[in-house]
């Protein structure tokens, strides 16, 4: 089926496909009450409204026999642009260096001293507050039966539970044979899998401390994206998950840097 440019979409309300950014997705037009032009998409079986910044660039009618009027005659014959594994490959290894950059990273009284690393300790943190967030229970149980023990040493201890619930064979790196005296190992379970992410005790540090008030100001889009690049996403698989296209996907979460970055700064 043909495509038509944005421009020559004008009827309310009848089901089309559009094309944002690399993506088809469904959805109507509507005339908003001030005259401008909206775009919704369908996600999840909802009608939602695509964000300023991803306007679809052209449509389609999703059934021609429901088109109530005459298609325009101007065409659009471009293709979707092709994504390669090696373009993957290279988002994946962008996120593993924003995580984990080649600079020092201060310790959690410290202000960053560039958005590279302002940029690497708030996405470490969302991965600490969801590591953490998991952790807590186990915490909160074990504190109610050794509440004189300062928290950071609960924490550690529950780290290195963690650790050994992951490890094939009961075994950390770096530990002595009399280190095991005092843990118990259970090795009936054959099919640990690793942890996600462990973070260390300068992580735990940011993340009880000021790091986290550095996104108050982010908006919850912004914050999406940031946790999905946490886990690893790229930006094209963000976009498949948003309603966003790559670009504006791109565009948002350098925006939220620059926030957290300035925030940051500020000590806000």
């Amino acid at each position: 089926m043909r495509w038509y440019a944005i421009q020559h979409l004008y009827i309310d309300d009848v089901p089309v496909r559009f094309r944002v950014g690399n993506r088809i997705v469904k959805g109507i037009m509507k005339t908003g009450a001030r005259g401008g032009f909206q775009y919704w998409v369908r996600n999840a079986g909802e009608l939602r409204l695509l964000p300023k910044g991803s306007k679809p660039w052209c449509w389609q009618p999703e059934c021609i026999a429901d088109w109530p009027a005459r298609l325009p005659t101007q065409t659009i014959k471009e293709a979707l642009p092709e994504t390669s594994e090696d373009a993957d490959e290279e988002e994946l290894e962008s996120v593993e260096k924003q995580l984990n950059p080649n600079i020092r990273l201060g310790y959690p009284s410290e202000r960053p001293q560039s958005r590279a690393e302002a940029e690497s300790r708030f996405l470490r943190c969302l991965l600490t507050d969801r590591f953490m967030e998991r952790l807590e229970p186990a915490i909160r149980r074990q504190r109610t039966t050794a509440a004189d023990w300062p928290r950071e040493f609960v924490v550690g201890a529950k780290v290195v539970e963690q650790r050994l619930r992951s490890s094939r064979d009961g075994k950390l790196p770096g530990w002595r044979d009399e280190d095991y005296h005092d843990v118990y190992v259970d090795k009936s379970e054959t099919d640990a899998k690793p942890i996600i992410w462990e973070p260390t005790r300068r992580d735990i540090g940011d993340w009880e401390n000021d790091v986290p008030r550095w996104g108050k100001t982010l908006s919850r889009m912004e914050l999406k994206i940031l946790r999905l690049r946490c886990a690893r996403w790229s930006y094209r698989g963000i976009a498949s998950r948003t309603p966003l296209s790559y670009e504006a996907v791109r565009l948002r979460y350098n925006r939220a840097i620059d926030k957290i970055w300035e925030a940051s700064r500020h000590g806000t």
